[in-house]
């Protein structure tokens, strides 16, 4: 997914979603900064709960150079599968 698909999934994602998290740590590193947070999504009667872990990457002029998410999840939800092949392939939104 590059980043115009990106957005545009995100878009799509919360315009019908509910969405908490709880942070737990913020931890930096040298140019690095990890995020562990809890996120929890609501749509209609779903509710999905994540366990996710973000690592922040900087350069030398402290501007995001790259991103990493790892998630952890007991079902991430069809919904939100839904979404992002939608976001890539519009024709699949059937």
């Amino acid at each position: 997914m590059n980043w115009p698909e990106y957005i545009k999934f995100l878009t799509q994602w919360a315009g019908s979603t509910r969405f908490e998290m709880t942070v737990f740590y913020i931890t930096e590193v040298g140019r690095a900064v990890f995020q562990e947070i809890e996120e929890r999504h609501y749509k209609g009667n779903d509710f999905i709960r994540k366990n996710v872990i973000a690592v922040y990457r900087f350069n030398e002029r402290d501007q995001i150079s790259h991103l990493d998410i790892y998630e952890q999840a007991k079902d991430s939800g069809r919904w939100i599968v839904k979404a992002a092949q939608t976001s890539l392939n519009p024709a699949s939104a059937s």
